[in-house]
């Protein structure tokens, strides 16, 4: 899609994503963070440190008798298996990165050290909007 190379990555993550810590359990997950703020995706910390990202996908998947029981950290996609972007990388370079897997998180730095979670879920609701006001 030619108009995302002129668009950082950062125009496509939903703001205030949050974290969501290791130990909640999907049904926290689901109802505090995922259905209360927007984006597909959450950083998942640990004593305040990022250990990995976890998506609306995996906590879909979870059949709904086992969400109170499970906790965030057992459906985490790993830190160190997430794709990495800085937020000021191309979202085109991001987008190319991320189709092939449309439900891997990918973990993005900001400029000020911050890091949030960018999903192709993410770069597809802003291609509907890029097209839809500027296309």
């Amino acid at each position: 899609h030619e108009s995302l190379a002129s668009y950082s990555v950062s125009a496509a993550m939903a703001a205030g994503q949050g974290a969501v810590p290791a130990g909640a359990t999907v049904a926290e997950l689901i109802r505090d963070s995922l259905l209360a703020r927007p984006g597909d995706a959450r950083l998942v910390v640990r004593d305040g440190m990022p250990i990995g990202a976890v998506t609306l996908t995996a906590a879909a998947s979870v059949p709904e008798a086992e969400r109170t029981d499970m906790p965030v950290f057992e459906i985490m996609t790993p830190l160190g298996k997430l794709p990495r972007f800085d937020a000021r990388d191309s979202l085109a370079r991001a987008a190319a990165s991320l189709s092939g897997d449309r439900d891997r998180p990918a973990l993005v730095t900001a400029p000020d050290g911050t890091l949030g979670v960018l999903t192709m879920s993410d770069v597809e609701r802003w291609i509907d909007r890029w097209e839809s006001l500027d296309g």
